[in-house]
């Protein structure tokens, strides 16, 4: 009973070593293979399909297959990943067959339309009003996208596979929020004061002005600290880290008394190469 119960664990882990493998070796094939130069100005973001998603932990590839697009049948490869879902066109016409890593290792692919966020989609029945045994629907913001698959089979499995990508990206969202560096900055800040915790809104640019007012309940004047952190949000990897400070509310309350007053004080960014996050205090005493 015992050897019995090493070997299932030993099997478990040598197959949870191959499916780990064959999702890498299917990442880095879509980046050589996807051209994102063209669109990454208007993605703002450089994707890298082998890294941490953004919310999510490590990117994972879910399904992939030929789709068309239901009004005009033009024909796409759908890529289904466990935090978007990707549409590209390809260079090669597939006739009614169905894509495959490998028989079609070197078809080129591009981009057909930005990247579907699996926190904004919806999937829907068809576009079309009557009966459809291949026909989906995608739902992103106002916009509507129908599709069809090339049989009854390939509907089944892309509705399944889409569903259990939208319900395990609502459960395992909270669970994955690390950091990692890219290149545009879209930056909001943290505050925080013991348990509780504000955020402004996400601002462009490297200077920017948030003009957020927040308050919090001061609990010990003498121990309570105020702590600030700042981050780039990213959307196809995780929130980069930019820095971080603190003052003690102490510090605030004697600034403020002297001036009689709000207080500005321009704090250095911690944990960073520079940066400097100015902030306007004041405590009123009830």
């Amino acid at each position: 009973q015992e050897a019995f119960k090493r070997a299932k664990i030993l099997c478990d882990q040598v197959n949870e070593g191959m499916r780990m493998k064959e999702n890498s070796e299917r990442l880095e094939w879509l980046q050589i293979h996807v051209d994102l130069h063209t669109e990454e100005k208007a993605l703002q973001e450089k994707i890298t399909f082998n890294s941490l998603t953004n919310s999510v932990g490590p990117r994972r590839f879910l399904h992939c297959g030929v789709l068309k697009k239901t009004k005009s049948e033009k024909e796409l490869v759908g890529f289904l990943f466990n935090d978007f879902l990707l549409l590209t066109t390809s260079s090669t016409t597939f006739n009614g067959h169905q894509f495959s890593f490998d028989k079609h290792h070197n078809v080129n692919l591009k981009l057909y339309r930005q990247p579907m966020f699996l926190s904004a989609l919806t999937l829907g029945p068809s576009v079309r009003k009557e009966e459809d045994t291949v026909g989906f629907s995608l739902k992103l913001g106002d916009t509507i996208l129908g599709l069809d698959t090339l049989s009854v089979n390939d509907k089944t499995l892309w509705n399944s596979k889409i569903s259990e990508a939208l319900s395990s990206f609502a459960v395992n969202e909270k669970k994955f929020l690390t950091t990692q560096k890219s290149g545009n900055i879209h930056a909001y800040c943290e505050a925080s004061m013991g348990s509780q915790e504000q955020k402004t809104a996400v601002v462009t640019g490297c200077n920017p002005h948030w003009n957020a007012s927040m308050q919090f309940l001061i609990k010990d004047m003498a121990q309570d600290i105020l702590c600030l952190t700042v981050f780039d949000r990213d959307f196809f990897s995780p929130n980069e880290f930019l820095g971080r400070t603190e003052i003690r509310v102490g510090d605030i309350a004697s600034g403020c008394e002297e001036r009689r007053g709000p207080v500005t004080r321009t704090l250095k960014l911690l944990e960073a190469e520079s940066g400097v996050i100015t902030v306007k205090l004041d405590i009123q005493m009830f």
